[in-house]
């Protein structure tokens, strides 16, 4: 029996979320982590959404540039499909919204998809480029672990208790110090791979004509029917290139990329104070350049359990508490799925579509 492309990813997603939802949950002390809610100060969450959200609208004005070359497509309707791309992302499987929002802007506009889908390819490029500017900025700024002038856990044990807890901490630390070697790693693959696609990309851009030749004669051997529309995706694919032979256009997506990444972890930092914790503006920074990678793998709809693992595994580094680290991420997530959804909400029904429409759309755009 055939299974679905499409069920396996989700059946495996929700495996890792599990999983990974048991890992940050086996720990819970619930009497601490309510008290550390009671404790917050909510007035600072008011910038950190702040933050947020316009990291998304910046997003939606670098997706209206790349896009220029095929169509100048307003800023509201960028926007529009942006939040709702991420709706798609938190409620369906397989990361839907990276498909349907290109298709939907698509039809709206009457442009090739397969143009709009190379454009949000770009997205990945250069969002990837970004990342892993930012991500060695930060490892080099960052104090080793054994240098943070933080409080350890060798304090006078007042109860069996404490000593429980200080003993998880412990652990914490130890992990943590291996956590920030083993990000160094990824960095390093995440860097590699960014100069293949950079090398790819460039060759499209360099060498059209001997490129789009090699494509023509490998695609002769397909069937006629799949071969013309190989050549049709092909022709539209290297139309939404043209954003890269544009020197100044390109410096100015990449500055917004880079200043995407800067409010993604001023954001976190702003949720600090709610917690009080007691964590540098590298920091945060950590955090953000972890949960990039944690949403990258394959896991249920809406990040549940990676993003909140991943985000504790990045303050284990800084010997935060164990309470207050899972109270700041599960803060953290409430503000970062929630309100980009309900603002793609509303702009689904802007553009007149219900939450049963964009199911059916992402299947007949997906398929299995």
């Amino acid at each position: 029996m055939n299974v679905p492309k499409k069920t396996i990813i989700l059946c495996t997603g929700i495996l890792i979320s599990v999983l990974c939802t048991w890992l940050f949950a086996r720990h819970i002390e619930w009497k601490m982590l309510i008290e550390s809610f009671n404790d917050a100060e909510y007035f600072y969450i008011l910038p950190a959404i702040a933050a947020s959200l316009l990291a998304y609208i910046l997003r939606a004005m670098r997706w209206q540039s790349i896009m220029l070359p095929i169509k100048r497509i307003s800023f509201v309707n960028t926007f529009s499909f942006v939040s709702i791309g991420y709706l798609a992302n938190h409620i369906l499987p397989a990361r839907a919204g990276e498909v349907i929002r290109p298709a939907m802007i698509a039809k709206k506009e009457r442009i090739r998809v397969a143009s709009t889908i190379t454009t949000v390819v770009l997205e990945r490029v250069f969002d990837l480029l970004g990342l892993i500017v930012f991500a060695i900025v930060t490892l080099i700024l960052i104090p080793s672990p054994n240098e943070n002038e933080i409080k350890t856990i060798n304090t006078v044990q007042e109860s069996s208790y404490e000593s429980q807890t200080d003993n998880i901490n412990h652990e914490r630390n130890e992990t943590g110090i291996s956590f920030l070697k083993s990000i160094k790693k990824w960095i390093g693959i995440f860097a590699a791979a960014g100069i293949v696609a950079i090398v790819l990309l460039s060759l499209f851009v360099i060498y059209p004509r001997q490129v789009t030749n090699f494509l023509h004669k490998f695609f002769a051997y397909f069937p006629k029917r799949i071969c013309a529309s190989l050549e049709h995706m092909l022709e539209s694919f290297i139309a939404g290139l043209q954003i890269l032979g544009n020197l100044k256009h390109m410096v100015w997506i990449l500055f917004l990329t880079m200043v995407i990444w800067i409010l993604t972890a001023v954001s976190m930092y702003a949720l600090c104070f709610s917690f009080d914790l007691a964590l540098p503006f590298t920091g945060s920074c950590l955090v953000a350049v972890c949960l990039a990678f944690a949403v990258a793998l394959p896991q249920a709809p809406g990040y549940i359990g990676l993003f909140h693992l991943a985000t504790q595994k990045a303050l284990e580094v800084f010997n935060i508490e164990i309470a207050t680290s899972q109270s700041y991420a599960i803060a953290l997530w409430g503000i970062s799925i929630i309100p980009i959804t309900i603002i793609g909400i509303l702009f689904l029904w802007r553009e007149g579509i219900s939450l049963k429409d964009l199911s059916k759309f992402e299947e007949q755009n997906i398929g299995n």
